[in-house]
């Protein structure tokens, strides 16, 4: 009979329920539906975990969240520290670079489960709260009298609806892509969506 280590039967665990949270969400998703694909027996499954709660939790920190916010907001305020001028390349305005796409494939079901199957949970209203703190930051750090456009409740409307569609994009492309190779390359093309859209208005 083959043992396992704890460490070994809770990675097994974390990593069935990954998979399992990612396939079904945290709704849908029963205790025995992870111990069918861990293979590992519901009670053992609760001598690591509580509940199911605690297993989400676990597999999908908040910290997961902050650094990703952290490596976005500052893309976002890069301009703020430039003149056009100094803006020597296309690569200055760029939305995502390689630290956030490394960043999003290294943590992608973490992150898709957390905005795509959350419900019931605390981040089921993760994507405008994202949507919200991105335009915050943007009023925080760019002047009214230089941009006036984000401070018309009309524009502010349509600046959500692009940053909702924007996070749609990158969320779609992490559930689909087959490789990091593909996620890569979509990606450039949202930076380049970002270089000729958004960005223009905060100019």
């Amino acid at each position: 009979m083959v043992q396992y280590k704890k460490d070994d039967i809770k990675e097994k665990i974390d990593n069935a329920a990954l998979k399992i949270f990612v396939e079904n969400g945290y709704e849908k998703t029963k205790i025995s539906n992870i111990a069918t694909e861990s293979n590992v027996s519901v009670g053992n499954i609760y001598k690591y975990y509580k509940s199911k709660e605690q297993i989400f939790y676990s597999i999908a920190p908040e910290s997961v969240l902050e650094n990703l916010k952290n490596i976005l907001i500052n893309k976002l305020i890069f301009a703020k520290y430039k003149t056009a001028n100094e803006l020597n390349s296309k690569n200055d305005f760029q939305l995502v670079n390689e630290e956030f796409i490394d960043y999003m494939i290294k943590n992608r079901e973490q992150i898709l489960i957390m905005f795509t199957g959350s419900k019931g949970t605390k981040y089921e209203s993760l994507k405008y709260e994202a949507i919200n703190y991105m335009i915050k930051n943007i009023k925080e750090n760019y002047s009214k009298e230089n941009n006036k456009i984000i401070y018309d409740s009309m524009n502010y409307k349509i600046i959500k609806i692009i940053y909702e569609n924007l996070i749609s994009m990158m969320i779609q492309i992490l559930k689909e892509s087959d490789s990091p190779e593909d996620i890569k390359k979509s990606f450039k093309i949202i930076n380049l969506y970002h270089l000729f859209g958004v960005t223009n208005l905060f100019k």
